[in-house]
């Protein structure tokens, strides 16, 4: 029988198939082998249809595999930030955009709290206007846009990412997860919600559709594994105007006759979006000469 595994705990796994949910423990062979079984992956079990327990005996290829949170064949990563309370950081946004693009994950950016404020929306819009990136501007409170959300989800495993207080919990509700999450409270003190999901989970909403809900984020740093070479790949828009550089390492910083500056000047590149990739290039350097 093929499942999925849908969540890991204390060496057991939760297997989902067919609308069915099984306590299951590989077989000792992977041990030996050296090979832990992940949230995500697409197993077959020897299942105990009474006990609803069951053996990993396959774990098929991975497609990838996130290390924070370990999760495996991850189709996109779903980018959830608020618009007000507290409002959106264009630089964490952009951090997140980086490491899903690193992994070979495609970035969707979801803002939530649609229904508090229109001048954040055409803000975030500008931002973004002249990248490939897809948004979403839904409220999980109304129900704005939920639908239109859910729909780009079909198929695939997606994760959930983003800071305390954004709503992630709420809007995982919203878009009918098979599991009722507990909604934390929103801290007064630091306009920040708890967050209360408590183990990395793996939620079906429909066919082969899943989402994982993470922990919150609030000073997420760029993954280890990116360089000035990865992260100017990272921004999309940039590309075709990096062709017009005059040296083919260029990053776009002091050096001369760059094509991405001449972009930028001619109103081809959002300001908003070069500013953060030196930000984020500048912490990369400092990353390389400490480390």
């Amino acid at each position: 029988m093929k499942g999925k595994i849908i969540k890991a705990m204390a060496g057991f796994y939760h297997v989902y198939s067919e609308e069915k949910v099984y306590l299951t423990k590989p077989r000792g062979l992977f041990r030996l082998e050296n090979i832990t079984p992940a949230v995500g992956d697409w197993v077959d079990i020897e299942a105990d249809e009474i006990h609803m327990e069951g053996t990993i005996t396959k774990i098929y290829p991975r497609q990838n595999i996130l290390r924070r949170p370990r999760v495996s064949n991850v189709t996109m990563t779903l980018i959830v930030f608020s618009l007000k309370d507290p409002s959106p950081d264009y630089l964490l946004i952009d951090k997140l955009i980086c490491n899903a693009l690193a992994q070979g994950i495609t970035p969707m950016l979801v803002f939530n709290k649609s229904d508090l404020d229109n001048e954040e929306i055409e803000r975030a819009k500008t931002i973004y206007s002249l990248s490939p990136l897809a948004l979403h501007f839904i409220s999980a409170f109304s129900g704005e846009g939920v639908e239109e959300l859910r729909a780009s989800l079909s198929g695939g495993t997606h994760v959930v990412a983003g800071p305390s207080g954004t709503g992630k919990s709420s809007l995982l509700n919203a878009i009918g997860v098979e599991k009722e999450l507990e909604v934390g409270e929103i801290s007064a003190k630091l306009r920040r919600g708890r967050h209360t999901t408590r183990h990395v989970q793996l939620l079906p909403i429909g066919g082969e559709t899943f989402i994982v809900d993470t922990p919150g984020f609030t000073n997420l740093a760029l993954d280890q594994d990116i360089d000035s070479l990865v992260l100017r790949e990272c921004y999309e828009e940039f590309l075709p105007f990096s062709e017009n550089c005059r040296y083919d390492n260029c990053l776009h910083g002091p050096e001369p006759q760059c094509g991405v500056k001449e972009a930028l000047e001619q109103g081809r590149i959002r300001p908003e979006r070069y500013e953060n990739y030196l930000a984020l290039l500048e912490e990369v350097k400092e990353r390389k000469e400490y480390s």
